[in-house]
C-alpha cells in the first residue's frame, strides 16, 4: 500500500504542482563589486538594419556593467574584430 501511495504522488500531476517546497526562497541578487573599471562589461552588435540616412546599418553598444556608462555607436560595414580592437585599444589607452 505504501508503495502504490508513493508511486501515485510522484506522478500526479496536480499533487507536484501544488506541493509545497522544502526549500529557503533566494534573496536578493548579490551583485560583485569590480576591483576595476570595465572588469565585466557587456557587449551587443546589432544588425544589419535598414539602412538610414547616413548610410549605417549596425549598433554597437557597450555597457560596463559597474559604471552608469553606455556606449552607442552607428556604423557602416565594419568586420567585427575590427571594431573590437578599437574598443580594446579605446580602453587600454584610457587607463594610462
Amino acid at each position: 500500500m505504501r508503495k502504490f501511495i508513493t508511486e501515485y504522488i510522484e506522478d500526479c500531476l496536480d499533487c507536484n504542482r501544488c506541493k509545497p517546497s522544502n526549500q529557503k526562497l533566494a534573496g536578493l541578487l548579490q551583485i560583485s563589486v569590480q576591483s576595476q573599471r570595465f572588469e565585466v562589461i557587456s557587449i551587443d552588435f546589432l544588425g544589419p538594419l535598414p539602412e538610414g540616412k547616413s548610410g549605417k546599418r549596425w549598433i554597437f553598444l557597450i555597457e560596463g556593467l559597474n559604471l552608469s556608462l553606455c556606449l552607442i555607436l552607428r556604423r557602416e560595414n565594419v568586420p567585427l574584430p575590427n571594431w573590437m580592437k578599437c574598443f580594446f585599444t579605446m580602453q587600454y589607452l584610457g587607463e594610462s
